[in-house]
């Protein structure tokens, strides 16, 4: 039987399908207009996983997809560690992101404006800025690549900034011009990463640490987090748990919390060696001491193939 894969677009042309066609050979690859809708469908058991873009390298955190995948997590009332995740975290993978301007006729001078994603868009910034010097134009945002070459396709005054493969589901498209800004250091090498989220309807994920001790390679946890009491040094205190047990976070990002206004849910994101899932045990058990707190996944670290 084919697994079913939920990707964010209508046709074949994202990178949200690129990222999904790396889950195999046997797929049934089905788009969903918003990361919103892949979530739902995920978390129904309409498709077996689902991709979701979750940080690019010129444009960070894709916030759309820590909404989708965090505040259903959010309790109006009560623990977090209560909650059911819905999803859980399984894989990363990671897609080579280049962008190019598309319309159909391939001149600037017939551009009115600008439409993607907004994340795409934040990619484009200087190249666009740029660009708008000698052909001012507007920008204007839209729920994925494929959307926006969609509009392209069907008004002459509309360029979209998409995948090199837009024009292949879009016939009447012409590239014009790369305009991705380069990477940090100079010259090209943007990626995109995506979570792999399949169903997990009961709580939240659990951690075993025989089992990541066993792991070949290094693994990635995701958890969020509320703090214990809203008083000075509750966010240090909940933090210092990772420091003193020698864990680095590459992602700290906070969302509203749904039962206090103006505090917020950390979502967290780190690296666990084999040899350090004993240590990770223990700094999540001292968390549970100073915060509330779930897992949403336990996965492989991706490595991109250079």
């Amino acid at each position: 039987m084919k697994r079913r894969v939920a990707y964010l677009g209508s046709l074949p042309v994202t990178f949200s399908h690129q990222a999904a066609r790396q889950l195999g050979p046997d797929l049934e690859l089905t788009g969903y207009p918003t990361h919103g809708e892949i979530h739902e469908a995920v978390r129904r058991g309409e498709v077996d996983c689902g991709v979701m873009a979750v940080e690019n390298q010129l444009a960070g955190i894709v916030d759309e997809t820590l909404h989708a995948v965090v505040q259903p997590v959010l309790p109006t009332h009560g623990a977090l560690a209560g909650s059911d995740t819905g999803v859980r975290i399984v894989r990363e993978v990671a897609v080579p992101v280049e962008l190019w301007l598309t319309n159909q006729s391939g001149r600037l001078e017939d551009v009115r404006v600008v439409k993607t994603h907004p994340i795409p868009m934040r990619q484009c910034k200087e190249t666009l800025d740029t660009l708008r010097a000698g052909h001012p134009f507007g920008f204007e945002t839209c729920a994925s690549t494929d959307a926006a070459a969609r509009e392209a396709a069907s008004d002459p005054g509309i360029a979209a900034i998409t995948s090199i493969n837009a024009p292949l589901g879009y016939p009447n498209l012409q590239i014009m011009r790369r305009v991705d800004d380069p990477v940090p250091g100079g010259g090209y090498g943007n990626v995109t990463r995506f979570w792999v989220i399949e169903p997990h309807p009961n709580g939240g994920v659990v951690l075993n640490p025989a089992e990541l001790s066993r792991a070949g390679d290094i693994q990635k946890i995701c958890l969020l987090f509320n703090l214990g009491r809203d008083e000075p040094g509750g966010l240090a205190r909940s933090l210092a748990v990772f420091a003193e047990a020698g864990i680095n976070l590459a992602i700290i990002y906070p969302l509203p919390r749904r039962d206090r206004s103006w505090e917020y849910t950390f979502v967290v994101e780190f690296e666990v060696a084999p040899e350090a899932a004993a240590r990770v045990d223990t700094a999540l058990e001292r968390l549970r001491t100073v915060a509330d707190s779930i897992l949403l996944g336990v996965y492989p670290k991706y490595r991109l193939e250079s």
